[in-house]
């Protein structure tokens, strides 16, 4: 004959669920009375909330000044503009004079032919008037007068070409700085963008952290004090558990033993059966 083991009770879920769940509401009903008696505690969640349900009434005015960015920095960013192309034109006209200039200047300020001509024709009218036209005098001082313009065409077309460049590149640099403010006022941008943005996340966050946090100090204060009667619940439900067990046990055992005592008789009732025959 076979001998079953000890019969040992076993842990189902659904059927301890119901109670787990009744203990853990009593439970959260008590952390709530906690909450509300402690000073501290009670003092702290409302405030905790207020700052929560207030935040939007701080990051509203960053909202709105965010939202402002684009229009005013677009703003700033067309008017700069418009200073470029009064300037380019400026500068183009300038560069245009400039080259004409470098003629005048390549030749060391050498006269057209209509140039010559009029000088010559005033320095043959001053001689004509002394009846010494094609005198050697005249001729000497054609040739000087000619020599004396052409250097006057040529010193003034130089101050002119020196001015031209001064100019220029002034002008050049008034736009190169324009470009300048325009590309930092697009890092301007960027950098208030970014701050406004993240001193709305740190009102939001902050807000939402004081709230965590005094919920997470309650639950913590709480759980202190429920820990000993949670580990006593504990202890208990173990040695409940593991006295069945132990009665279980000792029930096989005196099942097992009172049945090796029956084998044994019979046992010997078939000996004594055995040696009569």
């Amino acid at each position: 004959m076979g001998g079953g083991g000890p019969s040992i009770p076993q842990r189902n879920i659904s059927q301890e669920w119901p109670q787990i769940k009744k203990l853990y509401g009593g439970q959260e009903n008590q952390y709530l009375q906690f909450t509300q008696k402690d000073p501290l505690l009670a003092a702290a969640y409302p405030y905790a909330l207020d700052q929560l349900s207030n935040v939007g009434q701080l990051t509203q005015p960053l909202q709105d000044l965010l939202g402002q960015l684009p229009d005013t920095f677009a703003g700033y960013q067309k008017e700069l503009g418009g200073l470029i192309p009064g300037l380019q034109d400026l500068i183009s006209s300038q560069q245009s004079v400039y080259s004409g200039l470098q003629p005048i200047l390549q030749s060391q300020g050498a006269l057209t032919p209509e140039q010559n001509r009029d000088v010559t024709q005033a320095t043959r009218a001053r001689f004509a008037a002394q009846g010494n036209v094609m005198g050697n005098q005249a001729i000497g001082q054609e040739l000087l007068d000619r020599d004396q313009y052409r250097q006057q065409r040529f010193g003034t077309a130089l101050n002119q070409a020196l001015g031209l460049s001064g100019s220029i590149g002034n002008l050049s640099g008034q736009e190169a700085g324009i470009i300048g403010q325009q590309a930092g006022l697009t890092g301007a941008q960027a950098g208030i963008t970014t701050g406004l943005t993240q001193g709305i996340q740190g009102l939001q966050t902050g807000a939402l952290g004081n709230v965590l946090n005094t919920e997470s100090t309650g639950v913590g204060s709480f759980s202190k004090l429920t820990n000993p009667i949670l580990a006593y619940m504990s202890d208990l439900f173990s040695s409940n558990q593991n006295a069945a067990a132990a009665q279980s046990i000792a029930g096989a055992n005196k099942s097992a033993g009172g049945l090796s005592g029956g084998l044994g008789a019979i046992g010997s009732i078939v000996g004594g059966v055995a040696t009569a025959y």
